[in-house]
């Protein structure tokens, strides 16, 4: 009995040792491979009874289909041999889940055969998973188009991939053991990278831009992210850094906001970024206390050079204009392309505003100078309107609005000049908004009427025709002048109807005249220079003469030296159109304009008026009395008539006829008058049948 207890106690102790192992002890039949033993840890493993496991059939049925086949030839192999044997395989659970083992196989020998197979199946599933992961990891690691590099918490490197040596230009052996400084581009100061650690310690990880350089030397844009490792106590081990190169992605990011924000023809700022800059500049300078100046400066004549010389050199003169603009900028001046042939300046921390006039100057001069453009001089003027920040406008659109009142101001003056910004010139602004609302429907209003001032004969006294001027009574504003409504007409191309008209209207008083036994009275039509350019200019003409029945030789039309001497072949076309039917021309305001002599006698004139500016300095100034006489001697010896304007006292009068002028018009004889009164006028003498 002592011996049965000592058995048991043995074998109780054998089992409790067998069933503490952590793995699947079993016995197994070396023939037929079934199982005559399982320790308890089996049910457990796979979630098979321990009667499954020992039925016949059990470890070939649950093998796994991919391992099946080698383990058995394993097993067989190894059963004839007495040698301990190890290797893994692949189990299905009775979930159907798959389960690594490593199998620890021994064969019982007895007399050279094999009587039993003994081993221990140690899951490994845990391990194969981390060895999976590890293998996936690397591959990542090495295939990965983003560079990674880890290092100890030193900084040191310790691996790289292979985008990390692609994009860098170093290989693996000429970094390991460095320190990402031999990347470093200069571009970041200390204080970004002390930034950059201090975040990853606080936060664990830094994402973000930095500029590093290559082996080769060329900079590079990079998207880092830098990320900590710690191990299971908390402790930092290591340091990941994974980048891309957006180079190419930040350049064409680049581009875009330069097509966005700048003039495609001439490089310069645009509009949107006008605006933007304004805006910035304005809250600066309320910041700072400083001025801010916008200059809006318009090129004259760009329209003209283009349909002359065509868009190509109109491109070309706006693109060296841009050029002759920057290069009289201050370093803290922006000049933009605001739109079509104007730029908008911004001049910043203006302490003085009388700085703008300065500059305005520089400018206006810089344009004056001949551009050469594919062989052609071109010369061009400037206008310029100022407005200042803060005594013109607070905001941006204030100040545009402001800047382009003075601008409009600028350019009703003349020519090649700059003008600041007022209140009476906003009122001014507003009035022109109403005058260019009115003009539409003046003419269906029947506001507009004519009068009409003498041209008298200095020889006899007599008169011999009028210059039929156009007047306009607005219903609010009351007498509109021409000078405050015709700029606008022209400009909104309302002057074309106008015109057209007056043109009628005078030919049909003075055909009335006519009728009333004033035979050969001559009326004198400013025409302007848009309505000179319609093609069929020539054609209206004639067609007022047929319906009023006004003989041709009694209508002159007034045309300006600057008028004649833009496209002068078309010109010359049209008005030897017209003179051959009779029509007579004079050039109005002769003196004033750049016509030169050689061109001037291409030109079929029949007249020339002497402008009121050099008729008012007779007596008083001797440079207006020689240009008076240069003009009257000029006009004799071209045999064309010469008419003075604004005679206004008898000494200019008597100087007139010493000079041998022709005729004269002015308020010493009368003021333009209504036609009734122009008809009182001529009852007061006796015309000659004809001139």
């Amino acid at each position: 009995m002592a011996v049965d207890a000592a058995t048991d106690r043995e074998r109780l102790r054998f089992e409790a040792l067998v069933n503490s192992i952590d793995g699947i002890v079993w016995e197994a039949d070396p023939h037929t491979f079934r199982f005559t033993f399982v320790s308890e840890q089996a049910p457990r493993i796979l979630g098979y009874t321990a009667d499954e496991w020992l039925e016949e059939g059990f470890w070939e049925a649950h093998l796994h289909p991919a391992d099946r086949e080698l383990a058995i030839e394993h097993c067989m192999a190894w059963s004839a041999s007495d040698a301990n044997r190890c290797f893994e395989y692949r189990m299905i659970a009775s979930d159907g889940s798959t389960v690594w083992f490593k199998d620890l196989i021994s064969v019982g020998m007895h007399n050279g055969f094999p009587t039993t197979l003994r081993g221990i199946m140690v899951d490994i599933s845990a391990r194969k998973q981390a060895e999976e992961e590890s293998r996936l990891t690397a591959k990542v690691f090495e295939n990965s188009t983003q560079g990674i590099s880890v290092t100890d918490t030193s900084g040191r490197i310790l691996k790289v991939n292979r985008a990390f040596t692609s994009i860098t230009g170093y290989t693996e052996e000429e970094v390991i053991g460095k320190t990402h400084a031999i990347l470093r581009s200069g571009r970041q100061d200390p204080q970004f990278y002390k930034q950059m650690w201090k975040t990853i310690g606080e936060e664990g990880r830094w994402s973000g831009e930095l500029w590093n350089r290559r082996k080769c030397g060329e900079l590079y844009v990079e998207q880092l992210s830098v990320t900590r490792v710690l191990d299971d106590t908390g402790t930092v081990t290591n340091f990941i850094g994974i980048f891309s190169d957006v180079s190419q992605a930040k350049a064409a990011e680049s581009e875009i906001e330069r097509l966005s924000m700048y003039d495609a023809m001439t490089g310069l700022p645009n509009r949107a970024f006008l605006y933007d800059r304004l805006d910035h500049a304005l809250k600066m300078a309320g910041r700072d206390g400083h001025h801010v100046a916008l200059l809006a400066v318009d090129l004259d004549r760009l329209a003209h050079i283009n349909e002359v010389l065509g868009h190509r050199v109109g491109d070309l003169l706006l693109v060296a204009a841009a050029g002759r603009l920057n290069g009289v900028m201050r370093a803290a001046d922006t000049v933009t392309r605001h739109i079509g042939d104007e730029f908008v300046v911004i001049m910043e921390e203006l302490s003085d505003p009388r700085d703008a006039a300065i500059l305005a100057e520089r400018i206006l001069t810089e344009l004056s100078r001949p551009f050469v453009l594919e062989g052609h001089e071109i010369n061009v003027t400037a206008c310029i309107g100022i407005g200042v920040y803060p005594a013109d406008g607070a905001t941006t659109q204030e100040m545009m609005k402001h800047a382009d009142v003075a601008l409009h101001h600028a350019k009703e003056i003349g020519e090649s000049n700059f003008q600041f910004f007022s209140q009476e010139m906003n009122r001014a602004s507003i009035e022109r908004l109403q005058i260019e609302s009115s003009l539409r429907l003046a003419l269906l209003r029947k506001e507009f009427h004519l009068v009409y001032q003498p041209q008298v004969d200095l020889a006899t006294g007599r008169i011999t025709g009028m210059e039929a001027l156009v007047r306009w009574r607005h219903p609010e504003l009351g007498m509109v002048s021409p000078a405050r409504f015709i700029p606008v007409a022209e400009d909104t191309g309302h002057i074309i109807e106008i015109g057209q008209w007056v043109l009628r209207e005078a030919c049909r008083q003075t055909r009335h005249w006519h009728d009333r036994g004033f035979i050969g009275l001559q009326v004198a039509v400013n025409v302007s220079a848009r309505q000179f350019r319609q093609d069929d200019f020539a054609g209206q003409v004639r067609q007022v003469l047929e319906e009023t029945g006004l003989a041709p030789e009694c209508l002159e039309l007034e045309l300006t030296e600057s008028m004649i001497m833009q496209r002068p072949e078309r010109v010359v076309a049209v008005m030897d159109e017209l003179r051959a039917v009779g029509v007579k021309f004079s050039i109005d305001d002769f003196g004033t304009g750049y016509s030169s002599l050689s061109q001037l006698k291409r030109f079929p004139i029949d007249k020339l008026k002497i402008d009121q500016s050099f008729t008012r300095d007779i007596g008083s100034d001797a440079n207006g009395s020689a240009i008076t006489c240069a003009i009257i001697a000029l006009g004799r010896s071209l045999r064309l008539r010469v008419v003075a304007e604004g005679v206004e006292t008898a000494e200019q009068q008597c100087f007139l006829i010493e000079n041998g002028c022709h005729s004269m018009q002015g308020y010493l004889f009368s003021r333009p008058v209504e036609a009734g009164d122009f008809h009182s006028l001529l009852l007061l003498q006796t015309l000659p049948a004809a001139l």
